[in-house]
């Protein structure tokens, strides 16, 4: 199979990975075909007593970013449909269980995104808590507690219940708390942080709670490489962030009143 490698699970698993990592390099969606060809042969090679659970996660993952270069509702009815086999295939209760979990929960957002049905974003919620319930410590469940802080806040934005709102604020500020100076995955976890803070603010009026969203927003630029594809979005989310803490100080000051604003 070409670019695929030899007829070995494990040593095919590897060059899934391998072309997964070029994928989401360079956007050559030809390395995702070959990766998902990768894991779909792997999981056919595996014996009886492989631990599929893995194989069938790795394909469950693949399948749901090949949904995301498509958009076609099969490809996605089909990542669910082998992350739920995955699940199925461990231990209710079991650490091994909590990926798996994760990654159903977030392709039922995926879902959600498309079609609008909050029972699909609830399941997803109700995932994300038992993979953050049964995960061990470490890197993994704080990503697991970054995504459960996603889902409560997507609730948030549904239904407006400021208790998902507070469980966000709290789970995002959790993860950013776990998670190394050094790590990649800071800056997105820092903007997500200070996002749901803004929200607090808006509904809340603390100018506390604004200026922690300041705070968060700014380390997130900071920590963000120079040609990040995200800091245009936090560099905006910034300036947004001031303008609003410059509007609500201003209209405090007597002396200020009256001054023309700014036209956006």
């Amino acid at each position: 199979m070409c670019g695929v490698g030899p007829e070995d699970p494990d040593q095919l698993t590897e060059s899934g990975h391998e072309l997964l990592e070029r994928y989401e390099l360079d956007g050559d969606a030809e390395n995702l075909r070959w990766a998902r060809a990768a894991y779909e042969r792997a999981l056919l090679l595996a014996g009886p007593s492989a631990d599929r659970s893995v194989y069938l996660n790795n394909l469950g993952g693949c399948l749901r970013l090949v949904y995301e270069e498509s958009r076609d509702l099969a490809d996605l009815a089909e990542a669910m449909a082998v992350q739920e086999a995955a699940v199925n295939q461990r231990k209710p209760g079991s650490a091994e269980r909590a990926m798996p979990l994760d990654n159903l929960g977030l392709a039922l957002r995926d879902l959600y995104a498309a079609t609008g049905d909050v029972a699909h974003l609830r399941r997803a919620a109700r995932l994300h808590e038992e993979a953050v319930a049964t995960a061990a410590e470490g890197p993994d469940r704080t990503l697991y507690v970054n995504n459960l802080g996603g889902a409560r806040w997507e609730l948030y934005k549904y239904a407006g219940d400021r208790a998902d709102l507070e469980e966000a604020v709290a789970l995002f500020d959790q993860a950013v708390r776990a998670t190394p100076a050094d790590s990649t995955d800071l800056p997105m976890r820092l903007a997500n942080l200070a996002a749901s803070l803004r929200d607090s603010f808006l509904e809340t009026g603390d100018m506390a709670v604004l200026d922690r969203a300041l705070t968060a927003v700014r380390d997130a630029v900071g920590s963000s490489p120079a040609g990040a594809a995200d800091r245009p979005r936090q560099l905006s989310f910034l300036g947004v962030t001031l303008f609003e803490r410059y509007r609500r100080t201003s209209s405090a000051d007597p002396q200020r009143r009256g001054r023309p604003g700014l036209v956006c």
